[in-house]
């Protein structure tokens, strides 16, 4: 019996699995931390070039995007703006009579901080134990390369697709993905599908979270440590409020629940989460300080509104801090900024996650899975325009910490999983 073209696919795959290795290894080496994006786009540029594609640069252009719903103006672009921060698209054009898939992932990684944790250097990726060690190397450079070698693997084996294919690479999804995903869909053509590798043991990803920043500031008087009785110490004076919040996010975690989140044994019980990420007091030790500033970051399942979260904050700051001596008569401050994001859930009925869930559970040999609603994701730019959206892509480890891996093996299924979505979802001629 002659292979199928699922088959013919695939073994092209595991033939140039060097290929997919080496593409991963290329990417990790050029740092991209968000805000940093140029050069690496510039290497995509030239992958998708060699592969007889047309790509381009696109440029958030931020007044536009002013009027978009979901936009808000993320801490990367107020440090660095929008200026040398491409996205990278193109299109494989199909032959018509087929349905539309855009693959997209960013190229934006988080800091390697603190470097002195890391046993390998995060910019200089390894092969070790079937693993590729680096920063980015799960998140999510590995899940590039696969939409990548997908296409290609989908080329080399004489298949013409015949819907259309929008490949998009794109800048800081890890604040947000307002120039990014969002900006891409107020100028790129709808398609009727999308796809997003993000490191997900190649569990099907249906839902993400709303995610919010806020920033708490609380004012003393400053004085001089000998005299401290003279003054009011800022740090003393953000007890109360740090009291507050971890209350609110035990209550919450026992309170909120999510069954794709809850559906994950190592997640159960931790749908919502309220992280306390930074904070600021003080420039001397011999003075008390004036001024502190708590940073935090809300995370929640679908099922409350932006309104609603905010709402409960800052009651519960108010609720901490109202009667308080000084703090009833100088409230903190509590201001919202950077990512403002709503979650979102994709009807997992649509023949579309129908068609990945196929596909999955072909290639891995087990029933698909659905998971989400624990991260913000770019998938929900997508959904909230119409387009369903899933994501499926490898497993990764420590992302976001030290000594970050990518399983090489299910790099190369999250590569199948890709290539099979395109033939199924968009049609092929041999």
């Amino acid at each position: 019996m002659a292979d199928s073209p699922h088959d013919n696919v695939h073994s092209w795959i595991q033939a140039h699995e060097s290929d997919l290795i080496d593409l991963i290894q290329r990417l990790v080496r050029i740092p991209s931390v968000t805000g940093q994006e140029y050069k690496v786009q510039r290497e995509v540029e030239r992958v998708l070039s060699e592969m007889g594609l047309q790509p381009r640069f696109v440029y958030p252009d931020v007044e536009a995007l002013r009027f978009n719903e979901d936009f808000f103006e993320t801490t990367s672009f107020a440090r660095f703006g929008y200026e040398k921060r491409p996205n990278v698209v193109t299109t494989l054009n199909g032959v018509g009579g087929g349905r539309s898939l855009c693959l997209s992932g960013h190229i934006d990684v988080v800091s390697p901080e603190p470097l002195n944790r890391w046993t390998r250097n995060p910019w200089n990726p390894v092969v070790e134990n079937g693993k590729i060690y680096g920063r980015g190397a799960g998140d999510m450079k590995a899940g590039v390369a696969a939409m990548l070698v997908a296409v290609r693997a989908i080329q080399e084996s004489g298949f013409r697709l015949r819907g259309d294919v929008q490949i998009e690479t794109t800048i800081e999804e890890e604040d947000g993905g307002v120039g990014g995903v969002l900006y891409l869909r107020t100028v790129r053509p709808k398609t009727d599908a999308a796809l997003i590798p993000e490191p997900s043991s190649l569990t099907i990803g249906v839902a993400s979270a709303g995610v919010m920043y806020f920033r708490v500031t609380v004012r003393g008087v400053p004085a001089h440590a000998a005299t401290a009785f003279r003054g009011i110490n800022a740090i003393n004076l953000m007890v109360p409020v740090i009291k507050a919040l971890t209350r609110l996010h035990q209550e919450r975690e026992k309170r909120i629940r999510y069954k794709y989140v809850d559906s994950d044994p190592r997640l159960e019980g931790h749908a919502t989460t309220i992280n306390m990420g930074k904070i600021r007091a003080g420039d001397w030790p011999s003075t008390v300080p004036a001024v502190c500033s708590l940073e935090c970051r809300v995370g929640w399942p679908p099922g409350e509104t932006r309104e609603e979260v905010r709402a409960e904050i800052e009651a519960a700051i108010r609720s901490a801090t109202e009667d308080h001596e000084w703090l009833g008569q100088h409230p903190p401050e509590i201001e919202w900024f950077g990512w403002n994001a709503k979650p979102h859930e994709q009807d997992i009925s649509h023949p579309f996650v129908k068609t990945v869930s196929r596909v999955v559970s072909k290639v891995t040999g087990r029933e698909a899975v659905y998971g989400g609603g624990a991260a913000g994701l770019d998938t929900r730019h997508f959904v909230h325009n119409g387009i369903p959206a899933v994501v499926v892509g490898p497993t990764a480890e420590r992302i976001h910490s030290y000594d970050e891996c990518v399983d090489i093996a299910s790099v190369i299924k999250t590569t199948e999983v890709i290539a099979s979505v395109l033939l199924d979802w968009c049609g092929y001629e041999d």
